[in-house]
């Protein structure tokens, strides 16, 4: 791999895990919602505040680096996936309308409850596509030359894993967010609450965990082999396991930026080992072939051209990023602490 494709994949890796870990904690505020039917909506809709208005930069930018320095890989997910990413598209337009018109609607009434859960299903609902989208790209039932529509466009993606990592990424987006709320609570009792909603939630990602190996093992997908052949998933794999018992006591004991911070190894743990046992396929096919980094990349002058905008954006976007969570936080108010009346 060249220095300069080594450093296209770099920003496209800390893009799709800053999108995992703000993008999550967006999504799992609208899906603690629901689980609480409304507990400390101000409070979860403050919390997530910069990263609702951020977090979507990270999922452009890693759609614009496979656009521009993978296009075989963009076209092929586009193209035989592209009716799990049109649902999980749809969920961020929707999920967005309804937290607009639940925010400025003044009234309480029937339409404002229709807003407050249609903020909470497609908070559910985009993760759990856009998962499915991940999983349906690697478990190699992506068919070039299918048979029918079924074969081609829905067979990939319409299977146990893909459900399974969908529902697995729905729970971690969860799991995030309620971490996250330990920190924006102010009386213990809250802090309380918060945290053992957080254990349950990393108590509930195990088996999940687990259902998508199994999944992966009915589907043919040689997942749990490959973490075992591969030392840098198997330790990544094991450090996610072996941090389960010290957040489960950083929370118990409220460690609010001793939490955030392991729950953050933690989910960079999974993903990291996840990309380590495919390195360096980004696709798989039906035909036993792959989409890798090396052969699937741009021309060497498109990929320079592609790093400077690169260099150019990280310089404006990460200080920018800063900026608006220094912007938010500074200027918060006190969480008024209301419930919502749905």
């Amino acid at each position: 791999m060249t220095p300069l494709l080594a450093f296209i994949v770099f920003v496209l890796a800390v893009s799709l895990a800053l999108y995992l870990l703000l993008g999550g904690a967006d999504f799992g505020a609208g899906i603690l919602e629901g689980l609480t039917r409304g507990r400390d909506q101000r409070r979860l809709a403050d919390a997530i505040a910069p990263v609702w208005e951020a977090n979507h930069v990270w999922i452009l930018l890693v759609i614009v680096i496979l656009f521009v320095g993978f296009p075989s890989v963009y076209s092929t997910l586009t193209h035989y996936l592209h009716l799990p990413l049109l649902a999980a598209l749809l969920g961020i337009v929707f999920r967005g309308a309804f937290f607009a018109f639940r925010h400025y609607d003044v009234g309480v009434d029937p339409a404002h409850r229709l807003y407050a859960w249609g903020y909470r299903i497609s908070s559910v609902w985009t993760p759990f596509f856009l998962g499915m989208t991940l999983g349906a790209a690697f478990l190699g039932r992506i068919d070039t030359d299918p048979a029918s529509f079924v074969d081609g466009f829905v067979a990939p993606w319409l299977n146990p894993f893909a459900a399974a990592v969908g529902l697995f990424t729905v729970v971690l987006c969860a799991y995030v967010a309620a971490v996250f709320m330990v920190g924006e609570v102010p009386a213990r009792a809250e802090q309380a609450y918060y945290a053992r909603l957080g254990a349950l939630l990393l108590a509930a990602a195990v088996p999940l965990g687990g259902l998508v190996f199994w999944t992966a093992h009915l589907g043919d997908y040689p997942l749990w082999t490959r973490f075992l052949r591969t030392p840098a998933g198997l330790a990544a794999l094991a450090a996610a396991t072996l941090l389960l018992p010290l957040i489960a006591l950083s929370l118990r004991r409220r460690r609010v930026w001793t939490s955030r911070v392991l729950v953050g190894l933690q989910l960079l743990a999974i993903l990291g080992g996840f990309f380590a046992v495919e390195y360096p396929a980004l696709v798989r096919l039906r035909d036993g072939t792959a989409l890798t980094l090396l052969n699937a990349q741009a021309p060497p002058a498109v990929l320079a051209w592609l790093a400077a905008a690169l260099v150019l954006g990280v310089v404006v976007v990460f200080p920018a990023t800063g900026y608006l969570f220094w912007v938010f936080k500074h200027g918060r108010q006190a969480p008024s602490g209301d419930t919502d009346p749905a």
